[in-house]
């Protein structure tokens, strides 16, 4: 009886440590099949992020190629404009020393101001002929745009030129520009090496290469078409599609003796693509590299999660709730100001850049206060009396607007009001007006009121500013107009009419 007793008893305590260890045992193999089928997909995840990453890199090259022929073009457009508004004079010593500042203030080495014939003078003074079968010239052509020559005609090199149309006299202003100059960016060395780049136009054709490998597709060569022969036919079926479409893509293919990852990204310049190549070898070394970290990561977590989950699932159910709430109110404390009751600033600026982070795109209004005069008040009526005029403007921002709009103190007497979803020119007028609204007859004090005015500034999102420091920025500017015109009054940073 007492051996069946021992027996008894050794079982139960074995099915007392058994039982919990079945649930964990249990969870365990279930992580360990969920992290298997994240394995298997996060291997293809790194190579997808591999060739993201190589496409951002060659979009950021492609960019930077755009920024700086956009900032070639603002000293191009003043010589036109000037050439435009002297139109009655043909003095090509005035123009010669335009186009000489024009050449001096960029990487232009040549200028020209020519004719719809093509009959022009260059800023060295000599008088020139453009081919108009090349360049497009003449009234009518009003846009700015780019071409690629191989031969300039004037000194025999490849050029980019690009012609600015003076409109008042029928006539274009064309700058010069070496490619390589302006693709100076194009010296890659992110990705190792065996690196190189070019620029094509939609057709395939190459303008322009960089690189130390031998092989690459030279200047005048069809860079598509080389890579036709090396694609499966619905491969290059889908890669052309996308450079007609004008899209990111990327293949693989034999250039230079190599196997080469290439990506192909649109410039921005007329349909022309910036290409980035490098040795499909040290891309799959990238690969690898980003696997194994993963790979270890995966181990980590599968032994780490008995531990994790036997200590910390029973203290989670137990302290979810009061965890949550408590974490809740800490937010709410941290995220308030003491005096307005308002979001204080970091918790305003955080939630505005939530809102433009899920609602790209959609209209919202930004306004910025600042009391008139609020040194004066605190001088005058003491500090005492300036915190009763804070404490009532939190008061009305808080219930004069939705509760879901974001209303704040940025500091000092300075406010932030964010007014999201504004979904037409009518409902903005409207908004606005409330807001210029607030400060009438807005009156402090208990026995003697004190009227308080403020200058306000507007800013609209995306139209004006598409992130938060641009935003600010930007209703800021139209404070500061507001203030400049005499304060007591709301001004937009971009009005009808007005060009910033």
């Amino acid at each position: 009886m007492g051996k069946k007793s021992n027996l008894s008893s050794k079982k139960k305590e074995n099915d007392a440590i058994i039982r919990p260890i079945i649930p964990i045992v249990v969870f365990f193999l279930l992580i360990a099949v969920v992290m298997a089928i994240y394995a298997a997909r996060e291997k293809k995840a790194v190579q997808d992020n591999t060739v993201q990453s190589i496409l951002m890199t060659a979009a950021s090259y492609s960019a930077s190629a755009h920024h700086d022929i956009d900032r070639l073009k603002e000293p191009a457009m003043l010589v036109a404009t000037l050439l435009e508004q002297n139109r009655g004079s043909e003095n090509v010593a005035q123009i010669q020393e335009l186009l000489k500042q024009l050449c001096a203030n960029t990487d232009a080495y040549m200028a020209l101001f020519v004719n719809p014939g093509g009959n022009g003078v260059s800023n060295t003074g000599a008088r020139v002929k453009v081919g108009t079968d090349v360049v497009k010239l003449g009234e009518g052509v009003k846009e700015v745009r780019a071409y690629y020559l191989e031969d300039d005609k004037i000194t025999g090199q490849p050029a980019l030129v690009i012609s600015f149309p003076v409109n008042g006299r029928s006539n274009d202003l064309l700058a010069y520009y070496k490619l390589e100059t302006l693709m100076k960016y194009n010296d890659i060395h992110d990705y190792g090496g065996n690196t190189w780049s070019s620029v094509m136009d939609a057709d395939g054709t190459v303008l322009y290469t960089q690189g130390s490998q031998k092989g690459l597709p030279g200047t005048g060569e069809n860079l598509l078409q080389q890579l036709q022969g090396q694609l499966g036919s619905q491969t290059y079926s889908d890669l052309s599609y996308s450079v007609e479409q004008k899209k990111n893509c990327y293949c693989t293919a034999r250039i230079a003796d190599n196997e080469n990852f290439i990506a192909l990204v649109p410039l921005g310049i007329n349909d022309w693509y910036f290409v980035m190549g490098m040795s499909k070898v040290y891309m799959d070394k990238m690969v690898k590299k980003d696997w194994k970290v993963t790979r270890q990561m995966i181990f980590i977590v599968i032994l780490s999660s008995v531990i994790f989950v036997t200590v910390m699932v029973i203290y989670l159910r137990i302290n979810h709730n009061d965890f949550k709430s408590r974490s809740v109110a800490l937010q709410n404390k941290a995220d308030t100001d003491l005096l307005t009751e308002l979001n204080n600033k970091i918790a305003t600026e955080r939630k505005i850049k939530e809102y433009i982070e899920t609602h790209e795109g959609q209209q919202a209004l930004m306004f910025v206060f600042d009391i008139d005069n609020f040194k004066k008040i605190n001088d005058t009526r003491g500090h005492a009396f300036g915190d009763e005029v804070l404490r009532n403007i939190g008061m009305r921002l808080s219930t004069e607007f939705r509760s879901s709009d974001i209303a704040g103190r940025a500091g000092g007497d300075e406010f932030i009001l964010f007014l999201k979803n504004i979904p037409d020119e009518e409902v903005l007028q409207k908004e606005a007006q409330k807001v210029a609204g607030l400060f009438k007859d807005f009156k402090i004090g208990q026995y003697t009121k004190y009227s308080v005015t403020a200058s306000i500034g507007c800013a609209v999102y995306p139209r004006d500013a598409d992130s938060f420091e641009t935003l600010y920025e930007a209703a800021d500017k139209g404070l500061y107009k507001a203030k400049k015109r005499g304060k007591n009054q709301l001004a937009f940073y971009k009005e009808a009419g007005e060009t910033v």
